[in-house]
């Protein structure tokens, strides 16, 4: 006879804007490490074409609270965000909505230690929230789009000159028949600034080789803490059956685009790509193309317990021009997203109209615009 668990269950949600999917070691990065997340996903269901149908600050976290599960027959849901819009929205929706002030997170520098970052406080807060009758909590902030204040990793915060081999000339040796040189010559090593603010800059020639490396590295730092946290709050939870959703209601631009930072640039897959990511329900993915206001009808699956995904829904292929998610942006024209294309419509009053067509999914940052060479498909788009 299958075990019946006498634990509660229990429902965490965690949607943060500005959480880049090429950052999570589930979407195949390399450069930053996620044991929690990767265990969680290992053995739950893991969205590859989750794509968003706004690009419009928190829109989309809006319309997930607004449209989320109602609790019922004494069950609790509560809501805790530092984006006041966004608690706005949920006011017929969950049981108890607290709202953090924005202002009180501040920082100049890095956190010292891991428990003075935003993070590990906003999640202290929420699970101070959470009691024996909440069967839905749910976390949504913006931090990651305003204050990188997780502690630095002095290592990959910065280049070091790479050691000479034993038999390479140096820079600051005379060359073989020559006399000695007069001047030193000397690498300098690159450092990022000290600061907790989330850079908003684009990429020039002129800017150091490994200074994207290093901010990538830097936001990194923030998913890493994000996932020791989710750690910590598992464990102190472990007393309940604790069913994980995290996603991201909007991306972050990681030099995909030629910027780094968060609704920066033209506008591109990096920004409307999101991640999302159940503890339960596999262990599977989903390649199919799925619009991102699919998430609250994935809640009510998760709490009516029945399947988010089927076997014959996993093995269904979607069409080259079907379906179709368009994206509202005030950074675009016109963008839509297919199984096989992303399509973008820039204009702006400094530039002339601009139509961009990248093939999906191989072409996954965006780097060779076929717009000259599939008109057809331009034109269905357009």
């Amino acid at each position: 006879m299958p075990t019946i668990s006498l634990r509660k269950p229990l429902t965490l949600v965690v949607t943060l804007e500005g959480l880049s999917a090429s950052a999570l070691p589930a979407y195949g990065c390399s450069w930053s490490e996620t044991p929690m997340l990767d265990q969680l996903t290992a053995g739950g269901l893991v969205y590859d074409r989750f794509s968003a149908v706004s690009d419009l600050p928190n829109a989309v976290a809006a319309n997930w609270i607004a449209n989320a599960p109602r609790l019922t027959d004494g069950k609790k849901s509560l809501l805790l965000t530092d984006v006041p819009t966004v608690a706005d929205a949920a006011m017929e929706t969950f049981s108890q909505t607290v709202v953090v002030d924005p202002a009180t997170q501040s920082a100049s520098q890095p956190a010292m230690d891991m428990d003075e970052s935003c993070c590990w406080k906003l999640f202290a807060q929420w699970l101070a929230t959470i009691d024996d009758h909440t069967q839905l909590a749910w976390l949504h902030s913006d931090w990651l789009c305003r204050l990188w204040d997780a502690p630095i990793d002095e290592e990959r915060d910065q280049t070091q000159e790479a050691p000479p081999e034993e038999d390479e000339i140096q820079l600051d040796d005379p060359l073989p028949g020559t006399e000695a040189a007069e001047h030193e010559v000397t690498v300098p090593t690159f450092r990022l600034p000290q600061t907790a603010a989330a850079p908003r800059y684009q990429i020039t020639a002129q800017d150091d080789p490994d200074q994207l490396f290093a901010w990538m590295n830097r936001y990194a730092r923030q998913i890493e803490v994000l996932d020791q946290v989710i750690q910590q709050t598992s464990e102190v939870l472990n007393h309940r059956r604790i069913r994980w959703l995290i996603a991201g209601s909007s991306g972050y631009s990681l030099g995909e685009n030629g910027w780094v930072g968060h609704r920066i640039g033209p506008l591109r897959s990096s920004d409307i790509r999101l991640p999302l990511m159940l503890s339960s329900g596999g262990p599977m993915r989903c390649g199919t193309l799925v619009d991102s206001n699919q998430l609250p009808k994935i809640l009510q699956k998760l709490h009516a317990k029945q399947p988010v995904l089927t076997p014959q829904q996993w093995a269904e292929q979607d069409d080259e021009l079907s379906p179709v998610v368009e994206t509202q942006s005030d950074r675009a024209e016109k963008a839509a997203t297919t199984a096989s294309w992303f399509y973008v419509k820039e204009s702006s009053p400094d530039t002339p109209e601009v139509e961009r067509l990248f093939l999906k999914p191989d072409d996954l940052c965006d780097v060779n615009d076929v717009s000259r060479l599939q008109p057809d498909v331009v034109d269905q788009l357009s």
